[in-house]
């Protein structure tokens, strides 16, 4: 069984929560109703982009290094197509989540943080080691 390294979407009845360990926290439902969105031409059904973006950061309490770029990227995309409907305000449940999980895991969330700077000073060495990443979920869980 993996560890809740991360956190995750679940759906119970109508209603949607980020989901850390025992830590949880309703989402608005306008930021996780799946919307038909166009990327290069391709159409597909998702969560909005924006969603997706403050995913990101509250996963594991902290934006990975290498996920810079990509998070830029979407950001730079998100500000040229927003979904219609959407505020920023919409996703303080997020940050308040986001903030609760480093609050109440701080050994968890401060090993996340510090080794996926590692890892990523690294070159991702430790993450494609598979001895190293199994100590460390161990260690997690």
């Amino acid at each position: 069984m993996w560890p809740k390294l991360l956190a995750n979407i679940q759906k119970e009845k109508e209603y949607y929560y980020s989901v850390y360990v025992k830590t949880r926290k309703r989402m608005p439902p306008q930021v996780v109703e799946a919307k038909t969105l166009y990327y290069n031409k391709v159409k597909f059904k998702t969560v909005p982009s924006e969603t997706i973006l403050h995913f990101y950061i509250t996963r594991g309490g902290y934006l990975k290094p290498k996920d810079i770029a990509k998070v830029r990227e979407l950001a730079k995309y998100i500000r040229y197509h927003p979904i219609p409907g959407l505020r920023h305000k919409d996703y303080e449940a997020f940050y308040d989540f986001s903030r609760r999980i480093r609050e109440e895991f701080p050994i968890k969330t401060g090993f996340y943080k510090y080794g996926t700077i590692l890892d990523y000073m690294l070159g991702g060495s430790i993450t494609r080691n598979r001895i190293i990443s199994k100590i460390c979920w161990r260690f997690l869980s």
